[in-house]
């Protein structure tokens, strides 16, 4: 678990920096990467270093990069100008999926922090769905809707900058203690699970014939249905409550035959039929 520690910035404008994070990554991706006029790719390159510096500004991994070192500040200028100078459609999506892993790994306790993160979640969800895939893959409906009608295909784009414009005007309080910690496993499986739907979504649409709503209604219904049954046959055969203890043992594990007495112990299946001499023993 990741502790972020940011003395230059109030974490009072937390989520404004967010929203700006947000919006330059739309505009990124909005951009038509196909062009190849010298102005356009500047301009380009400029979003890019803005959107890279207002990350660093936002970020929750702060002492993860010690930034007073230098060997970090190299190894985060390569980073960056790796993805200005090739500044490709692929890598952009591939930092949208780091974005939603640290955005889905986030350790929050407020609910306000926890409805904006969801919120950006969302967004960068939309993202990858409604802007990403066309670009990366031909998918014939796309293609056709905006053969016929280019214009229509902006609305859902501004649609989408709703989302992170509110959060210019939402405000946090000055406390860091419960909001800037960062869980990979929990991150790691937030992106994966929206990359396996973006990836089976598009399988069902090449396979089937699909339009792509559908697609992804049915890629995220076969989700809910697998995860559903693993957890009930976790329930059954290993004799868990649930799979929400599997889910943050992580967290506490240490492996040491103390905290498998505990954790025996947390389970009340394994003593609900003791009396009270049997318990103590």
């Amino acid at each position: 678990m990741l502790h972020h520690s940011n003395p230059f910035i109030s974490p009072k404008h937390e989520h404004r920096w967010l929203g700006l994070v947000l919006i330059t990554l739309h505009i990124i991706l909005w951009w038509d990467f196909s062009t190849s006029k010298p102005w356009s790719e500047l301009w380009l390159r400029v979003v890019l270093l803005i959107h890279f510096g207002v990350f660093i500004l936002w970020q929750p991994l702060w002492s993860r990069f010690d930034l007073y070192h230098l060997r970090e500040i190299i190894l985060l200028g390569i980073v960056i100008a790796i993805f200005i100078v090739f500044p490709h459609i692929w890598l952009i999506t591939l930092w949208l999926c780091v974005l939603l892993g640290l955005m889905g790994g986030r350790d929050l306790v407020k609910p306000l922090d926890k409805m904006v993160n969801m919120a950006a979640i969302l967004f960068l969800s939309l993202e990858l769905f409604i802007v990403n895939l066309p670009q990366l893959f031909f998918i014939e409906e796309v293609a056709l809707l905006y053969q016929f009608s280019p214009d229509i295909w902006l609305w859902p784009q501004y649609l989408l900058l709703g989302i992170p414009f509110t959060f210019l005007f939402i405000s946090t309080d000055k406390e860091q203690e419960h909001r800037y910690h960062v869980d990979f496993f929990h991150g790691l499986t937030v992106s994966m699970i929206m990359i396996i739907m973006a990836l089976g979504s598009l399988v069902i649409i090449s396979q089937g014939k699909t339009i792509m709503p559908l697609a992804f209604f049915q890629m995220s219904l076969g989700l809910i249905v697998f995860i559903l049954t693993v957890s009930w046959l976790w329930v059954i055969f290993a004799g868990e409550q649930g799979v929400d203890p599997l889910w943050t043992r992580h967290l506490y594990n240490i492996g040491n035959a103390f905290e498998q007495w505990l954790e025996h112990l947390a389970q009340p299946s394994n003593y609900k039929n003791l009396t009270p001499q049997e318990f103590l023993r």
